[in-house]
């Protein structure tokens, strides 16, 4: 029986859609998607999840099996909501483990970006303070959520044997699942503290917390193993944590919110509402809180005095890391047997707008060159908005993932090739056989990606293996065995 697996890195613009498909004959058998949003024109993003859904069925069998949310940015998270449209299920959700006060700062970040309210931010607002009763269509008894937590163990992720298997023994019926380790330290119920942290709780889902040095395994209902699901979560520090808690304080104090006797949905929906009504950041107020709350914060005095905050635009984006939250994912299969009989093929998608359609050519000087030198295919490494800056930031990241460094073939560049994510440091250790790809919009008022960014990929030697992703062009790739 014929088994196969197609990745794409879909053509959305300035955001992130990214999706995965397993089949056995002409049956899906697994479904998943890395972050579903975008800045751009709405329809780039649409006419992909469109397709996404057509091609997997999920909209007649009503399962989504693997849902991963990176961090919680607009355009990382618009359209999960027309993603899961019907009451569609999600299996498995996996997201970051991340405060309340964090997630009400991303939310007034969110807001200041923003030119008013409107309808279609509701989501996006209620997503971001409580995404599990903003989900709850789409969970139920049997859906597991994974929140990945990234306290340091102080050693890299283990490299495990793959498996000598030479023959795949499919059949229709098989089913697919990830798994992770279980036992101390490994995963674990959500407890009573880490509720009052993250002030996570569903009714609908079981929820675990789970180190990111563990990894998921993605097996058949007879116990084969295919492929490991290995994260990264770098942590906010505790001058992070001081400010975040200094702006839910200013924030509550200054709207007068009082929550006690409220149900959790209704404590929800009184924030939302809050925030809902405010049409303005700096009339409202909500520029000076963030200014207090720096001011307040020691870890922030010594740059306002370099600064005064009043007399400027909100400067709060580049005094802190906002997306310190998000996940990293490598994908990594392991059949030994995928690699030695193996085909298949790497797409180019180009995408026009006038007409609309989608057009898929061959990439053969890129398929030639993978398939020439490598046994790795199609593993890849996802960065997501991750800060990969500093070597504060880039050395636990290299060690995380020591065991796995040349086992992935693609390799995002950091949050759009900005500037403040990633530079020679990080781009000097990419493995130089690795292709990379940079997602970003045409046109973007951030100008991502960033001059800086290109002369570090060119001095590196990687642009030659630079793919730009936009909403005119994508790729995805295939493994079919046998």
């Amino acid at each position: 029986m014929t088994f196969s697996q197609k990745f794409t890195v879909h053509p959305v613009g300035q955001g992130l859609f990214y999706s995965g498909i397993f089949k056995i004959g002409t049956k899906v058998k697994f479904s998943m998607v890395f972050d579903c949003g975008t800045k751009s024109v709405a329809k780039a993003i649409q006419t992909e999840i469109d397709l996404y859904r057509t091609e997997t069925n999920i909209s007649s069998t009503k399962t989504l099996d693997l849902l991963i949310i990176s961090h919680f940015d607009k355009d990382h998270v618009s359209h999960i909501e027309k993603l899961l449209d019907g009451n569609i299920k999600v299996k498995t959700l996996i997201m970051p483990f991340i405060t309340f006060q964090e997630r009400l700062f991303l939310v007034l970040r969110f807001l200041s970006q923003s030119k008013g309210n409107n309808s279609n931010k509701e989501f996006i607002i209620k997503f971001i303070l409580d995404p599990f009763s903003t989900l709850k269509n789409n969970l139920d008894d049997d859906s597991e959520i994974y929140l990945i937590d990234g306290e340091d163990l102080g050693s890299p992720i283990p490299q495990i044997e793959n498996s000598n298997q030479d023959t795949f023994d499919f059949s229709e019926n098989e089913s697919f699942t990830i798994v992770f380790e279980e036992g101390e330290g490994v995963k674990s119920e959500l407890e009573d503290k880490d509720i009052e942290k993250t002030r996570f709780k569903s009714d609908e889902a079981k929820v675990y917390k789970v180190n990111h040095r563990n990894k998921g395994i993605l097996k058949t209902s007879t116990g084969l193993a295919l492929m490991e699901f290995l994260f990264y979560k770098r942590n906010i520090g505790e001058e992070d944590k001081e400010f975040f808690d200094k702006i839910e304080k200013l924030f509550f104090a200054k709207y007068v919110i009082q929550l006690s006797g409220l149900s959790e949905e209704h404590k929800l929906d009184k924030i939302v509402e809050i925030i809902k009504g405010i049409n303005s950041f700096k009339g409202s107020g909500l520029q000076k809180i963030f200014v207090d709350a720096q001011k307040e914060t020691s870890s922030q005095t010594d740059k306002i005095k370099k600064e005064p905050l009043e007399e400027k635009e909100p400067q709060y984006l580049d005094i802190i890391d906002s997306n310190t939250t998000s996940l990293c994912l490598l994908h990594k299969n392991l059949m030994s047997s995928l690699h030695q009989n193996k085909h298949g093929r790497i797409i180019q998608i180009q995408k026009f707008t006038i007409p609309q359609n989608r057009v898929n050519i061959p990439w053969c000087r890129f398929y030639q060159n993978t398939y020439s030198r490598n046994n790795n295919f199609p593993n890849v490494l996802l960065t997501s908005d991750t800060f990969l800056l500093k070597d504060v930031q880039v050395d636990p990241f290299l060690k995380h993932f020591q065991n796995y460094w040349n086992d992935f073939w693609l390799f995002q560049i950091p949050h759009h090739g900005s500037k403040k994510s990633s530079n020679f440091l990080l781009h000097s250790n990419i493995p130089s056989r690795a292709y990379n790809f940079i997602n970003y919009g045409i046109p973007n008022k951030d100008k991502h990606p960033d001059q800086s960014v290109i002369y570090d990929l060119v001095a590196t030697g990687h642009s030659v293996r630079l793919i730009p992703v936009t909403q005119y062009q994508g790729l995805f790739f295939e493994l079919i065995y046998p």
